[in-house]
């Protein structure tokens, strides 16, 4: 059986004054520059392949996992999956 979880962060307050709303518009684009200029967003970037990983659990062929496509609004994520 296949699930997932998204957690997201809840919305500012609407009556947030403008200070924070400029201080959180400032914040959020300096993520996404951080974000966009990641090596990890790179068309170029690969895993390693999992018999080569320092990691147990794929190195042992218990978890597989899979580059996910770049959204530039987010940090790149790995899909892990269960193998037996």
């Amino acid at each position: 059986m296949d699930s997932s979880f998204i957690a997201s962060s809840p919305e500012p307050d609407s009556q947030a004054n403008t200070t924070e709303s400029t201080q959180t518009a400032t914040q959020t684009s300096t993520i996404s520059t951080t974000i966009r200029d990641s090596i990890y967003n790179k068309e170029s970037y690969t895993l390693e392949p999992d018999n080569e990983s320092k990691i147990y659990i794929f190195k042992n062929g218990l978890f597989t996992r899979t580059l996910l496509p770049i959204n530039l609004e987010k940090d790149r994520q790995i899909e892990v999956k269960y193998t037996t």
